[in-house]
């Protein structure tokens, strides 16, 4: 019955999570892409004054994050600075990259309060393991973001490291054709 299904709603939950977060990163890297179809757009006169989703979706969070992060806002100059280097670590190197993500955590947190409150406790009753796993569900889905900062630092770690004996392969390729 509705035992089974509790873990498996959750993990729906968050697996949506992760692919709303996957699509905000990840359309912010094709950002000048985006502009440029724009542009040739407007200069064929085909319009482009249409937007996908989501773009109003990256659009709306990037109105809603700065409230959402206040909460969650490092107070002293050296946890922001952290933070940013954190998130640049990742690839966000922009202005508003540190709200938006504090804004993405504290927006998890409230999904995963609502999962609990509207999944959970209506399924195992306002009991110790009800709470138990409605406030697992709240911890998991505030820590999520975090997790997938940590999977692309790591993904990115590892392309640069790949990458670098090409590059140095190349570099040294340049100076000894510059000797010659």
């Amino acid at each position: 019955g509705a035992r089974e299904t509790v873990p498996l709603l959750v993990a729906v939950a968050i697996g949506m999570g992760v692919y709303v977060l996957y699509t905000i990163f990840t359309a912010r890297d094709a950002r000048a892409e985006r502009r440029l179809d724009k542009f040739s757009k407007m200069s064929t006169g085909e319009g482009g004054g249409e937007s996908s989703n989501a773009e109003r979706l990256q659009i709306l969070l990037q109105k809603a994050a700065p409230a959402l992060a206040k909460p969650l806002t490092p107070q002293s100059e050296e946890e922001q600075s952290e933070l940013r280097l954190k998130l640049m670590s990742a690839g966000w190197r922009g202005e508003n990259a540190p709200s938006t993500y504090l804004g993405i955590k504290f927006g998890c947190l409230l999904v995963g309060l609502l999962i609990a409150l509207t999944v959970i406790v209506p399924t195992y009753g306002m009991t110790s393991n009800g709470l138990m796993y409605g406030l697992l569900v709240a911890g998991v889905s505030f820590y999520l973001p975090g997790i997938f900062v940590w999977l692309r630092i790591k993904s990115r770690k590892a392309h640069i490291f790949c990458g670098l004996p090409d590059a140095l392969d190349l570099m040294v390729f340049c100076v000894e054709a510059g000797l010659w």
